[in-house]
């Protein structure tokens, strides 16, 4: 389900950071919503106003770790089941051999051949269950001699309906789960497609103002490559893992620059200059890297930064 998933989204952050992202983004449009007007009357109200209800839209459906969490739960609740059904049957065999010793064909009505393969399927114990209750029902007399009750082959189809009640609520998440997720994709891509649609406007918009035009840029993973003077990964030393949200302060009055969830960042339009970036992120160690800027030229910088360890 999780390869579908991925497939279908229609951009390569993580979910939760396009959102936040976004987010950010909304609040400079509507700072800025006049100009982009002037420039596309397409951009005037309502626009930014579905861009918002896209994004509560986004933020109201369940995400996919919350939906994954309730089928957890859902299927623990069927496995409890399934310990009853078990417990059940496995209970009465201590009747069924005193009322039948070492009598293995009635052993076997009663389902002992069929029930390895019962005991791990949600599917087949139900139909086991009703076997066994009667086949117990059929013995009646020579079960109840042996002291195994009305009571007890009652509950034979009590554990039964409990299951069958689990598993009908399984399936019925599972196909919630289908629709909610379904519907999340929709709701992620059509955000994600105004906010290509308002970086895509903002750089001819902002083409000289180089601070707003900044702010209005995909984030590292999502924009052209071309669009970036200074750009590069920033990772954890020794492992590789891609850091979300580590700082890049070249200082000079430069905005920060701020990895994505992939590790990713970029900055444009940044002047020609020898800068010594300061590399920040909570938990790890800061680090110093030089940058050369040069016009025309795209500076790549891989970063690796060392965990914290308080030594």
């Amino acid at each position: 389900m999780k390869r579908l998933l991925e497939e279908e989204i229609n951009f390569r952050i993580s979910h939760d950071s396009m959102i936040s992202e976004s987010t950010v983004v909304i609040a400079r449009f509507e700072e800025d919503q006049a100009a982009f007007e002037t420039f596309d009357a397409d951009f005037a109200t309502p626009f930014g106003t579905k861009w918002s209800a896209d994004l509560k839209a986004a933020l109201l459906t369940p995400s996919d770790s919350t939906v994954a969490t309730i089928m957890k739960l859902s299927s623990e609740e069927v496995e409890v089941k399934m310990e009853d059904c078990r417990t059940c049957f496995q209970s009465s065999k201590f009747f069924i051999e005193k009322a039948f010793p070492d009598n293995h064909t009635v052993w076997n009505l009663f389902g002992y051949h069929d029930y390895e393969d019962a005991r791990k399927n949600h599917d087949k114990m139900p139909r086991f269950l009703t076997n066994f209750h009667t086949v117990a029902v059929n013995f009646k007399d020579e079960m109840i001699a042996v002291n195994f009750l009305a009571p007890a082959a009652a509950n034979i189809l009590v554990v039964r309906d409990a299951l069958l009640t689990s598993l009908a609520k399984q399936h019925l998440k599972m196909g919630n789960r289908t629709m909610a997720t379904d519907s999340r994709v929709k709701e992620l891509n059509s955000l994600w497609e105004t906010r290509q649609e308002v970086a895509k406007a903002a750089k001819v918009i902002f083409a000289n103002n180089y601070t707003r035009y900044r702010m209005y840029l995909l984030p590292a993973s999502e924009e052209h490559s071309d669009t970036f003077n200074f750009t590069g990964t920033v990772t954890e030393l020794g492992t590789g893992k891609k850091l979300l949200g580590v700082k890049i302060n070249l200082g000079n009055n430069l905005p920060m620059i701020f990895s994505d969830s992939n590790g990713k960042f970029g900055g444009a339009k940044i002047p020609a200059f020898s800068y010594t970036a300061l590399v920040t992120l909570d938990g790890y160690l800061e680090k110093n890297v030089s940058i050369n800027i040069i016009d025309g030229e795209i500076f790549i910088a891989h970063i690796e930064l060392e965990i914290y360890t308080g030594e």
